[in-house]
């Protein structure tokens, strides 16, 4: 980011291949013969930036997989724990984007220990809460144990944004078998992302999870400040949906017919 601001043309691409090059050389460490605590020091570098969005080909993923359950005995730092979770968890993505039944099935059983020891070192991961309310199967309804996991998340890590821009929409999916304590909390939620400038991830909330409930958060937004209001509408507006109103700033014109 900082790159980025001094370099506005090219901050970015520097940035970019200077992660690259970083996560070469992590996995450098991971697969050659190095020891324990070096691998597990490549392991914690990539779960980094895997949780700020970096994709990783399958090989790699193979690898960092193999290193962990080679490790799991020795694993016993609350940050290396939380790495591991953060690994266990781009492996289930992957297994559901892959739509393997038995590939889902063993990966999430894999996220689900793994977030539990993470956890039981440290509950205060608000984060790992999340991520294990979004490992229960949820078919059949949400039970209060997993709303307890919900309840957790919050309670932890109440006003951190890009946890919030996740959990907002896995709460909102769920919103009418919440209790009206954590209802109201998702609600606040959503109107704490508009004032902290996530205008994209919350007009996706509106548009996905959050429409059946699109007009009780709307109008929280009545004492967001305007600017942010403004800006949120914007975003809104230009995606063309229907039926939404952000508080104190008009819609546009509805576009004229056209075959």
């Amino acid at each position: 980011m900082m790159l980025a601001r001094i370099f506005p043309k090219f901050g970015f691409a520097i940035a970019r291949l200077l992660t690259a090059a970083f996560a070469l050389a992590s996995l450098a460490w991971l697969i050659g013969a190095v020891p324990v605590i070096s691998s597990q020091a490549a392991v914690s570098d990539i779960a980094t930036h895997i949780l700020a969005g970096e994709i990783y080909k399958p090989d790699t993923m193979d690898a960092l997989t193999a290193a962990i359950n080679q490790e799991q005995r020795a694993a016993g730092r609350g940050s290396y724990l939380n790495r591991v979770a953060v690994i266990r968890l781009r492996n289930a993505e992957n297994a559901i984007k892959a739509s393997g039944r038995g590939a889902i099935d063993e990966t999430m059983a894999s996220l689900r220990k793994a977030v539990d020891q993470s956890l039981a070192n440290s509950p205060d991961d608000a984060f790992l809460w999340m991520v294990r309310f979004w490992t229960e199967d949820k078919t059949r309804g949400v039970t209060p144990a997993q709303i307890n996991l919900l309840r957790m998340s919050y309670r932890t890590g109440p006003r951190e944004g890009w946890i919030a821009a996740k959990r907002s929409g896995l709460a909102l999916a769920v919103f009418a078998q919440l209790p009206p304590d954590l209802a109201e909390q998702v609600v606040a939620e959503f109107a704490g992302l508009v004032s902290s400038s996530f205008y994209g991830e919350a007009a996706d909330i509106i548009a996905g999870p959050g429409w059946p409930v699109r007009k009780r958060l709307l109008a929280r937004l009545v004492d967001v400040k305007e600017r942010d209001r403004r800006q949120f509408a914007r975003v809104l507006y230009g995606r063309d949906v229907e039926d939404v109103v952000v508080p104190g700033i008009e819609p546009p014109p509805p576009r004229p017919f056209r075959q």
